[in-house]
C-alpha cells in the first residue's frame, strides 16, 4: 500500500512539472527556502502537539523534497532512484550493529564510529544555513567532546563580561576613531556565541529560549495596542514605557 501511494504521489509531481505553469518554471534555487519554511512549520506543529497538522506539514515538506528531486532529475543532476538508493546504503553502512554482526560496548563507542563514518573533521559537517544560535550550541557541544570547553557555567560568565567590555570599547572607538561596523558585528557575534554556551551548560535550548521571548514581546505589544488611545507613532518613549509596564502586569494575570 505504501509503495502504491508513493508511486501515485510521484506521478502527480511529474504531472505538475509538465502542466502547471507555476511549478514548471521553478528551479532548485527558487524553492530552496521552502525547505526551511516547511521544516519550521512541522517543528511548530510538534511543539503544539497538533498531530493532524503535523501530518499535513510533513506532507508539505515531502512535496518540496520531491519537487527538488524532480527538477534535479529533469536537469540530469540525479534521479529519485539514486536518491533513495544512496540514502538506504548510507543508513545500512552507519548502523552495522543493526544490519551486520558488529558490537559496540556503549553509546559513546557508537557515536565515535558515527563521527568517523561521516569523515567530516573534528567538528563534523557544518551547515551555516541553520539558525545561528542552534549552530553555536551544536559546534561548542562537539568541541566539548574532546575537552575544549569551560569546566563550569560560572567560568563562562567571566568570558561574557570580557566580551561585553570589548563590545563597549568597539562602540566607543567608533565615536573617536571611526571603527568599522564589521568590528562591532564581530563583538556582538562573540557575545551571542558565549550566551549560547551558557545556555548549553544549563541544558537550555538557546534557539527556543529566544523564540519564546519573541512570542512574549509580540503578546505584550498586542496588549499595548489595545490599551493605547492613540497611535504609537504619536506617543513619547515615556508613554510607551508606561504602556509596556501595564502590559507586563496584565499578561501575568491572563
Amino acid at each position: 500500500m505504501e509503495s502504491k501511494k508513493f508511486a501515485e504521489l510521484w506521478k502527480t509531481i511529474k504531472i505538475l512539472r509538465e502542466k502547471c505553469p507555476w511549478d514548471r518554471k521553478q528551479t532548485n534555487e527558487s524553492i530552496k527556502n521552502n525547505l526551511i519554511e516547511e521544516a519550521f512549520e512541522a517543528v511548530e506543529s510538534i511543539e503544539e502537539k497538533d498531530w493532524i497538522r503535523l501530518r499535513e506539514e510533513l506532507g508539505d515538506l515531502l512535496l518540496v523534497i520531491l519537487m527538488h528531486t524532480r527538477i534535479a532529475e529533469q536537469e540530469g543532476k540525479f534521479n529519485l532512484v539514486e536518491l533513495l538508493d544512496g540514502l538506504n546504503k548510507k543508513l545500512i553502512k552507519r548502523h552495522p550493529h543493526v544490519f551486520k554482526n558488529v558490537k559496540f560496548k556503549d553509546e559513546k563507542e557508537f557515536l565515535k564510529f558515527w563521527e568517523r563514518s561521516k569523515n567530516s573533521g573534528k567538528l563534523g559537517k557544518v551547515n551555516f544555513k541553520m539558525p545561528a544560535l542552534l549552530l553555536a550550541q551544536i559546534l561548542s557541544k562537539r568541541a566539548s567532546k574532546w575537552g575544549f570547553d569551560w569546566k563550569k557555567v560560572e567560568d563562562i560568565f567571566d568570558k561574557l563580561d570580557e566580551e561585553l567590555k570589548e563590545l563597549k570599547e568597539a562602540v566607543e572607538n567608533r565615536k573617536y576613531f571611526g571603527n568599522s561596523k564589521e568590528k562591532i558585528e564581530e563583538e556582538i557575534g562573540d557575545i551571542l556565541f558565549v550566551i549560547a554556551n551558557i545556555a548549553r551548560h544549563l541544558d537550555i535550548d538557546a534557539e527556543e529560549a529566544l523564540r519564546k521571548t519573541c512570542k512574549k514581546f509580540k503578546r505584550r505589544i498586542e496588549i499595548m495596542e489595545k490599551l493605547a488611545d492613540k497611535d504609537f507613532s504619536e506617543m513619547t518613549l515615556k508613554e510607551l514605557d508606561r504602556l509596556w509596564e501595564k502590559a507586563k502586569k496584565m499578561e501575568k494575570n491572563i
